[in-house]
């Protein structure tokens, strides 16, 4: 989605950097996907006021998720579901990391 490809073309890059697409990606393995495929991928600062494109890292007490940002709304890649950021921020006490989107 965010690369602008076929799900096969980016998962057949996952599989040449030694990744297992299937089961998911970190965010190491997603910058090499990018790279890979020529499309690498920069952190920006993060304004939800900008209906922004791109992959939003979360903290959730201890752990790391990563989801897609498209023109504002998140979607989760874990369960499909899509959220308001704001909703999708408080249900699950999450807070931002970072946001990564394509360079230009």
């Amino acid at each position: 989605m965010l690369f602008g490809l076929t799900y096969a073309t980016v998962r057949r890059a996952g599989k040449a950097i030694g990744a297992d697409p299937e089961e998911g990606l970190d965010l190491a393995e997603i910058r090499k996907v990018g790279r890979k495929l020529r499309r690498p991928l920069k952190v920006v600062p993060f304004d939800p006021e900008d209906r922004p494109t791109g992959l939003l890292c979360v903290r959730e007490k201890r752990d790391h998720h990563i989801v897609v940002m498209f023109q504002g709304v998140v979607i989760d890649p874990s369960d499909g579901s899509t959220w308001d950021l704001d909703t999708y921020l408080t249900t699950g006490k999450r807070q931002i990391e970072e946001f990564l989107t394509l360079t230009s």
